[in-house]
């Protein structure tokens, strides 16, 4: 099996920061992302989501999405140029392996 070599990119942040996050990804090259909505957690922040919370309109949301190197270099720097905003987010890069890379660019 021939397996490729993509970089997976997580970014927890705001829904209200949906539409945004959206574009960075978009016009950095990348072909496409998953949305998990109503993601939940505790961190320096204190706790966010759960039930009988705002959280459609001020809870979290995961954007995922898998790339190559070059493309993964243009999000995280568009993301670093808005966390320099003080805009809370998590960000995650891990390597991953596909089977059909055609999928991600």
């Amino acid at each position: 099996m021939d397996l490729i070599s993509k970089k997976r990119i997580s970014i927890i942040i705001e829904v209200a920061y949906k539409e945004e996050m959206s574009g960075i990804i978009l016009n950095s090259g990348a072909s496409g992302f998953t949305v998990y909505n109503r993601v939940e957690g505790v961190g320096h922040s204190g706790s966010r989501g759960g039930e009988g919370t705002l959280g459609e309109m001020y809870g979290n949301i995961e954007l995922v999405v898998i790339t190559g190197d070059e493309t993964s270099e243009i999000i995280l720097n568009k993301l670093k140029d808005f966390m320099e905003d003080d805009i809370h987010m998590v960000v995650q890069i891990t390597d991953v392996s596909v089977m059909r890379s055609k999928f991600f660019n």
